[in-house]
Formats: structure tokens, sequence, C-alpha cells
């Protein structure tokens, strides 16, 4: 909401910008300064250097997510679609005082899908997607003041374009609170600029977890903040179902309904976590096991063929009970054992609720402040 050097040149002072479909590459070629210069307060050494963002930082024209792969999340979808996809397909009602918003704030409880929502909109809407870390640009040196500048350039180059940065919250956190100083202080200054004096055609979209450490001026600074809630009941079974896929399982509908409930208070990233566990269930019951016995279902190697000549896992009274473990078990001959209910409870033994009770009160209370700023901004 994915996954270097230094170019050397005697030309004279140049700036260019190196594109690839994974990194984008700064490259700024100084010649050596007289040297009354080259003691002045510049702030490098005369040396030529250049500057490349970091790998995770990539740029493609689709990320290659779309809405119909979030699950839920219906009016948050509704509402980017609203202020980036509309002003796309009819530029022609953006003009004057109705304008594209260019700062957007999702904020939720972790695990909902903030940042799967913002490569969806650069995938619909066909932008540049440039998704940003805070520890990419909140350390305390001058290169990162630089990178800062370097990032929204190019951004404006490669217009349209999303710059996406997640939890903002430790960019951008509340002066007040903050214990940012120096250095840490300019950068985020020139954060601040650089939003300040973007172009149309350029959003900048950020994501956290905890909205009310945010700074004021970036609160107000955001025109739409959208919440990604924990996904209600229907949503958390379709995530169950998919994230099960094609294993094998006997669950019945009443087994998916008490999963289901169970899982009240969790984010589709825990979902995904307890089904993963459960998932994982089976195959521990076979490395355990110490007799197999002879069975028949879908072969290893081919799921349209049935074989009776398989090994499953059993008890060392059933009948057909042979000692021996799952090494010595030839690989195309497991019978590939089914999830069970008791796989999924076992489960929730090592997992818990994303958010209590009191955290989402507090998200409800900000969501509340939010719909007032609007109303009367």
């Amino acid at each position: 909401m994915g996954n270097a050097g230094i170019k050397k040149s005697s030309a004279p002072k140049t700036k260019t910008a190196n594109v690839t479909s994974e990194t984008v590459t700064f490259t700024e070629n100084v010649s050596a300064p007289p040297k009354s210069v080259e003691k002045s307060n510049l702030g490098f050494s005369s040396k030529k250097r250049s500057r490349e963002l970091p790998k995770h930082i990539m740029m493609t024209k689709k990320p290659n997510v779309h809405w119909s792969d979030i699950v839920g999340l219906n009016v948050a979808k509704e509402a980017l679609k609203e202020a980036i996809i509309i002003p796309i397909k009819f530029p022609h009602l953006f003009k004057g005082k109705r304008s594209q918003v260019t700062g957007i704030l999702l904020y939720g409880p972790p695990g909902t899908g903030k940042s799967y929502l913002a490569k969806a909109v650069a995938t619909e809407a066909s932008y540049t997607f440039f998704s940003v870390l805070p520890t990419d640009i909140s350390k305390s040196t001058r290169e990162n003041k630089r990178f800062i500048k370097n990032l929204f350039e190019e951004a404006k180059a490669k217009k349209p374009s999303i710059i996406f940065i997640d939890e903002i919250d430790v960019l951008c956190n509340n002066r007040s609170i903050s214990t940012d100083v120096g250095t840490v202080y300019r950068i985020k200054n020139e954060f601040f600029t650089q939003m300040q004096g973007l172009e149309n055609g350029v959003i900048v979209m950020g994501a956290t977890n905890v909205p009310w450490v945010l700074d004021l001026t970036m609160q107000r600074w955001f025109q739409k903040c959208i919440y990604t809630p924990l996904p209600e009941k229907a949503a958390r079974r379709h995530m169950i179902e998919y994230f099960i896929g094609t294993v094998p399982h006997c669950l019945i509908p009443r087994d998916f309904d008490s999963i289901v409930m169970r899982t009240d208070g969790y984010s589709g990233e825990a979902i995904e976590e307890l089904v993963r566990e459960a998932l994982m269930m089976p195959l521990r019951k076979v490395q355990r096991a110490t007799h197999f016995k002879m069975s028949s279902g879908p072969s290893p190697t081919n799921s349209t063929v049935c074989s009776d000549d398989l090994l499953s896992p059993c008890g060392p009274r059933e009948q057909g009970a042979t000692e021996m473990s799952w090494m010595d078990v030839p690989g195309d001959k497991l019978l590939e054992p089914k999830v069970t209910v008791w796989d999924f409870i076992k489960s929730f033994d090592s997992s818990r609720p994303t958010v209590n009770s009191d955290d989402l009160q507090r998200f409800e209370d900000y969501s509340k402040k939010i719909k007032q700023r609007d109303l009367y901004s």
C-alpha cells in the first residue's frame, strides 16, 4: 500500500535522472570549484557524486493491484475514485474553484490495506508510483534533505504520479511532542516546502496507524482523509476463503461461521497470518507422525488421477499402521492432509485481535473530528 555506484565525469555541472523499472538514479556531476569556493559553506565535497533512490522505492507504471484485489473497504475505494479517478476521466469538471486534491491521508488500524489502496489507485489511474518509507528521509543528514527534493522533482517530471509515504507519522509527528532537533527539523521543513509546491498531476498519499500524532500543519494539508476500518463479517469470511484457496480442507459452512465470529477485531493482515498458520498445522502432523498407513486420493503428481498407494499419517493402533517417519515416505506417495476446524482452533492460540475496543473508539473519535473539520472548512 513491493520489492549503485558512483558515476564520474569531468563535465561541467549537470543534473540527470536515470530511470529503470525498479530504481530512479539521480546524478549530479560538479566540476571542481576554485579553492576559495571549495572551503566555503557549500555543504558537500568538490568531488563528483551521484544519488540513487533505494531499490524498494519502486517506480512502475502499474503496481498491478486492482480494486477487485481488495476485499471490503468499499467506502474507502469509492472515496479514492471520487478524488482521483473521476478527475482523470472528466478533467473538464475540475477547473476553477473545483480542483483535484493533491494530498490524501489513509488512516486506520494496522494491516487494513492502506498500501494496497494506494497501489490500486496507481494501477487503475496508470500513475507512476513512488513508495517511500520514513527511514528513507528521516535520517539527520543533508543528503536526505536533498533526497526529498529529488524525489519530488522526479515525481513532477514523471507526472501523473503518486508519492506514497507509509507510516508518515514517523516523519511528520506533532512538533510539540517530537524530539527532533537540528537537521532532522530542517528535513521536516523541506518536506513541508515540497508539498506546498505540488503541481497538478502529482499526488501525495500518506498512511498512518496513529493519525492523532500527526503534525497539525500536516493534518490540515491533507484535503482528503480516508478511514480504512477493520473488515466486517462478510469481508472476513471472503478473506478466509480466499487465503485458503485450493488447499484441501473439510470445513463446512458452520465451521466458517465459527471462524468468522472469532476473528472479530482482526485486520486483513491478521486474518492472513491466522489462515497461514492453520494451513501449516496438517504438515506438522506429518512431521510428528510415527506411523503411516496406505490411503487413496488425488495423486501428488496429477490431481486428476486417483491413486490407491499413497501414505497418510495415523495412530499406532490404527488398522494397517506401519511404523515409519515422514523421512521414509517417498516424495510422490504422501497424501496431502486436509485442513480441519481444529487446525484453526489451534491457530487462534497464537493470534490475537489487531486492536482493542479502546483503540477502535479512538479511531471513531478522530473520524468525527475530521468530518467536523470538513464541514466547517
